[in-house]
């Protein structure tokens, strides 16, 4: 390795961490991993819904593909975070 560069995993995966550590190393290695993943794509909507004088804007986004989601296992599109 030349220059600087972030933390990157190595070829040889560490054998005794604990549990703490070991969510650390995860953590590196699908970070790095989804680097090299294209974009996350939706298809997004919106809805203008009017009820007497009022409007009411409705939005949404379903997961077409997952991209670089796939590495943190979010590829089915269950990110139910807005409900």
């Amino acid at each position: 390795i030349s220059d600087h560069f972030a933390i990157i995993p190595t070829l040889q995966a560490p054998k005794q961490l604990n549990e703490a550590e070991q969510k650390l190393y995860d953590m590196v290695v699908r970070r790095f991993l989804a680097v090299f993943y294209p974009a996350a794509e939706y298809l997004q909507t919106t809805r203008i819904t009017r009820v007497g004088e009022h409007h009411f804007k409705t939005e949404g986004k379903v997961l077409q593909n997952p991209g670089w989601l796939a590495v943190y296992g979010r590829a089915s599109g269950e990110d139910n975070e807005n409900l």
